[in-house]
């Protein structure tokens, strides 16, 4: 293999992880946009709730509302 030849795969190489990364920073940001979706999809069900008063039920929905961006 000449020096081209590795130069060549080298880049090929560099070339593939870049995809690579650029696809799996795509894939957190849509995992991140729907894991907010349903936390706020949940918070207002829970805005809704009649089980106790308003301001408990407020206070557990802005708590789930908390969880979104904080992923463990």
């Amino acid at each position: 293999m000449t020096e081209e030849d590795e130069a060549f795969d080298t880049l090929e190489k560099a070339i593939g992880w870049r995809k690579r990364q650029l696809v799996m920073k795509q894939l957190d940001h849509v995992s991140n946009k729907i894991r907010n979706d349903a936390l706020e999809e949940v918070a207002k069900e829970v805005d809704n709730f009649k089980a106790f008063e308003k301001d408990t039920m407020a206070s557990f929905a802005a708590y789930i509302r908390s969880m979104k961006g904080a992923q463990t």
